[in-house]
């Protein structure tokens, strides 16, 4: 890999969640821009993949906090149901990402970033009424 190095390593608590429930958000690619639009701008998915979206391949358009934007390519290698999923990134961002779940008293905790939109995105699936998520910190072009 050419360019900077970044390494990104956060962890979240979603209250009340259960495995499967962040498991099947997280690997729903598709609808990720939904859910988190502070990162994700635009999610095509490329490849739909198998089970619980392994295999797919998905091409995203996304930000930080800094205002700049990346596109890149997301593709599931390999998917440990209720436990987490490793991922694979090329183009403006390129590397590997790991995704760890442990069920925790009251609730689940992931290994990565954005545990807000996550929170709100669980509650929306059960049918609660929840705000909208977090949008970018600046306007596309």
């Amino acid at each position: 890999m050419n360019g900077p190095r970044y390494v990104f390593h956060t962890r979240w608590f979603t209250r009340d969640a259960t495995l499967e429930e962040v498991s099947d958000i997280l690997s729903d690619a598709a609808r990720l821009a939904e859910w988190w639009p502070a990162v994700y701008l635009t999610v095509r998915v490329v490849e739909p993949g198998g089970e619980h979206g392994l295999g797919s391949r998905v091409n995203l358009f996304t930000k930080g906090w800094p205002p700049y934007t990346l596109r890149w390519q997301l593709h599931v290698e390999r998917i440990n149901y209720r436990h987490g999923s490793t991922v694979t990134a090329v183009g403006d961002l390129s590397g590997r990402g790991v995704w760890t779940h442990r069920a925790v008293d009251g609730g689940v905790e992931t290994t990565y970033t954005g545990e807000t939109s996550l929170q709100l995105e669980v509650k929306r699936r059960r049918g609660e009424s929840v705000g909208s998520p977090p949008q970018p910190t600046f306007r596309r072009r």
